[in-house]
């Protein structure tokens, strides 16, 4: 009774080490998109008058010449616009999403240590690095904020400091299965 108690035992064992876990295995993967600026909306009294007269008109003018399939189109994209989706990574599992600011991106180590120095210098405060991607490319970035508003906002400030082509992206670390 014991020995044949012993050999199930021994085989279920057997069974395990080479099967193994079922469990799925992950990578974790950094995902970095540019964020659209919209446009400043226009404030003064003049700019909003001359928008409506533009709008009037190529309303009258875009009646003529729009189909019913032409403006079933159009409220579809805009409809869209404004209802984005929640969750774009739906098949993704998000550990965690932040924005930062790019201020440069240089081929050489040696441009982008340049820049990185620079920006310190200018951002005093920022905790300012640069990093080697896949691409090949040396990118100087800082920041790690919470909201893409936060992020937009502190732009300008960059902008202002000399770092005229920076650009604010979303950083999303997602959770894949292989």
């Amino acid at each position: 009774m014991r020995s044949a108690l012993l050999r199930v035992s021994s085989l279920i064992l057997l069974i395990m080490l080479f099967t193994g876990c079922n469990s799925t295995l992950y990578d974790i993967v950094e995902i970095e998109e540019p964020v659209e600026i919209k446009p400043e909306v226009k404030t003064t009294e003049n700019d909003i008058k001359s928008d409506i007269e533009t709008s009037t008109l190529s309303e009258s003018t875009s009646k003529e010449s729009t189909t019913p399939e032409s403006s079933s189109l159009e409220s579809t994209s805009n409809n869209t616009e404004l209802n984005p989706s929640v969750n774009k990574f739906s098949d993704k599992e998000v550990i965690s999403q932040k924005y930062v600011i790019q201020v440069g991106a240089y081929n050489q180590m040696s441009n982008a240590s340049s820049c990185e120095r620079r920006a310190q210098n200018k951002l005093a405060g920022q905790d300012v690095y640069m990093k080697e991607y896949e691409d090949g490319l040396y990118k100087v970035r800082f920041g790690n904020f919470a909201s893409k508003t936060e992020a937009i906002n502190y732009l300008s400030v960059v902008q202002k400091a000399g770092f005229s082509d920076s650009f604010v992206l979303e950083v999303s670390t997602v959770k894949v299965a292989k």
